[in-house]
């Protein structure tokens, strides 16, 4: 028997996700590490964007854990957790790469300024990267308490 729909579709990531929910991810952070290391030059810059990237694999594992263990398993590697988690992965690198290059940037406009460089970078492309951060966080605490059925927001 086929099951189409949402469903299908849940339960069709939830399989792939069984079978490949350790080397996917791996290999997507070496690939992340190698062109970072590429593009800014430095192993530590690439080591440091990776490592973002793996606390949010991490937590991805933790939440699934967590719901195996209180027995939520429609919660487990379910299809929303999987789609949200991996787009905040990959945010989570773009603004670390554009943080980076911000500082790149700054440093060279304030003579090696280490100090004024990070000032001017917090004060521009840190307030745009915090605000586009608040919304999704607001924005994702909403849809999972619809999801819940608590609904803390009604917009």
């Amino acid at each position: 028997m086929s099951v189409g729909g949402f469903l299908g579709a849940t339960e069709a990531t939830h399989d792939v996700a069984e079978v490949e929910y350790i080397k996917a991810p791996l290999v997507t952070a070496l690939a992340i590490f190698v062109i970072a290391a590429l593009i800014f030059g430095s192993p530590l810059i690439a080591g440091i964007l990776t490592s973002t990237l793996l606390v949010t694999l991490f937590a991805q594992y933790g939440l699934g854990a967590y719901y195996t263990s209180v027995e939520n398993w429609s919660g487990n590697l379910h299809f929303a957790t999987l789609v949200s988690l991996s787009i905040v992965m990959g945010l989570g690198v773009d603004y670390g790469i554009y943080m980076i290059s911000s500082i790149k940037e700054e440093m060279l406009a304030t003579g090696g300024q280490w100090v004024d460089s990070l000032k001017n970078t917090l004060e521009t492309t840190g307030a745009a990267v915090f605000s586009f951060i608040l919304v999704f966080l607001v924005n994702f605490v909403d849809t999972i308490s619809k999801y819940l059925g608590i609904g803390y927001f009604y917009f």
